[in-house]
């Protein structure tokens, strides 16, 4: 029986970063363990006069996190008659260039990062690198490093709403909706979105500088759930 490694890959957007063309980074070692983290936002308003405190409400649920350390070792991919040096030294680079926006987005008003799936048994949830976090802890004679300890922070993105149009990349191909009286940024983001706090999103999107300030017949723009997530960073 063959033991799988597993390994951590592009899904979308490959090729497109300035800093690194790969798509995949495979473990040398698989990690020993994977922490998966949730959580979710409520809110108990505080009521004067009441002797009980109120039922909470609930917020919307946050992303999911998954956090693990994996291996790269130059000698176990290159063998020691090979320079172990590239082995290594791309595979962190490449890891790196993933925390950062990817070069077709840069040149627009919403820099987004590749996002990555990782695989080991069945896939894992689309998400983003949001951190890494790189120990070497072998050198070569000319102290070039062989083998890099990296604690990776992945953090989900979550599955993108239904569209009623099927034109994209442009202003003319998003949702949108028509406000009616009582409705709020927060409010329409938890229906579209899941998430209350991409309210954000949605104000810098509609250029809406007073989120509260939402009169009914203002038709606001529905962007991508990757678009409207990163700008509610």
């Amino acid at each position: 029986m063959s033991f799988e490694y597993g390994k951590l890959m592009v899904i979308e957007n490959p090729h497109t970063d300035g800093d690194s063309t790969e798509k995949e980074v495979a473990f040398v070692f698989n990690p020993s363990k994977l922490d998966l983290g949730a959580s979710a936002k409520w809110e108990q308003p505080a009521q004067s006069g009441n002797k009980k405190a109120s039922s909470p409400q609930f917020k919307g649920a946050d992303p999911r996190t998954l956090d693990f350390d994996l291996t790269i070792d130059g000698w176990e991919l290159s063998g020691a008659s090979r320079s172990s040096k590239c082995d290594v030294q791309k595979a962190v680079a490449t890891l790196i260039s993933w925390t950062r926006p990817t070069e077709k987005t840069r040149k627009t008003k919403k820099p987004s990062p590749p996002l990555v799936s990782l695989h080991w048994g069945k896939p894992w949830f689309k998400c983003y690198v949001a951190s890494v976090k790189v120990s070497y802890t072998m050198f070569d004679t000319k102290g070039e490093p062989v083998r890099a300890s990296i604690k990776v922070s992945l953090k989900e993105v979550p599955a993108e709403p239904k569209k009623t149009n099927p034109t994209s990349g442009s202003l003319a191909g998003h949702q949108s909706h028509l406000v009616v009286e009582g409705e709020s940024l927060p409010l329409l983001a938890y229906r579209y979105y899941d998430k209350p706090a991409y309210w954000r999103g949605l104000a810098i999107t509609n250029g809406i500088d007073d989120p509260l300030r939402l009169g009914p017949g203002v038709r606001i723009l529905l962007p991508p759930i990757e678009d409207v997530a990163v700008l509610s960073l």
